[in-house]
């Protein structure tokens, strides 16, 4: 028992290892920072995050560190998509969702990157309101 708690230990130490390693490679995820479209920055970010997550798998590739940041953005992301659309949704703050991933804190540096921008609309507003029957048929 204490040889599983002793791994699972090990691979959350290197998880936060290899996510703090992340955050500070701005190239690896910051579309609109200068770092990000210099392929020598980015390649230097993944070897190094290679290298971490060698200690838990030495037979990983490149192809690997980039299935696991994938891996941990998508699952950061569906958390945070709940927690936005409970806040929406006009729950009290006691029904708000509280996201469950334990590296959800860790992972908030990416938010901004995540959340859709506000759109604008060149259309002028318009104050009558539309629906499905009132728009043409087609075909």
């Amino acid at each position: 028992m204490s040889d599983t708690c002793a791994v699972k230990d090990k691979e959350r130490e290197v998880m936060v290892d290899f996510n703090n390693i992340y955050r500070n490679h701005v190239a690896l995820w910051k579309v609109k920072s200068k770092e990000y479209s210099n392929r020598n920055l980015r390649n230097k970010g993944i070897d190094e995050l290679h290298g971490k997550l060698q200690e838990l798998d030495p037979h990983c590739t490149q192809d690997d560190v980039m299935k696991k940041i994938n891996s941990l953005r998508s699952s950061f992301r569906r958390e945070l998509r709940k927690h936005e659309s409970s806040k929406k949704s006009g729950n009290s703050t006691d029904d708000i969702y509280t996201p469950t991933l334990w590296y959800f804190e860790d992972m908030m540096f990416i938010c901004d990157q995540e959340l859709p921008r506000e759109s604008t609309s060149n259309m002028e507003s318009v104050n009558e309101e539309v629906s499905c029957k009132d728009l043409p048929k087609t075909g």
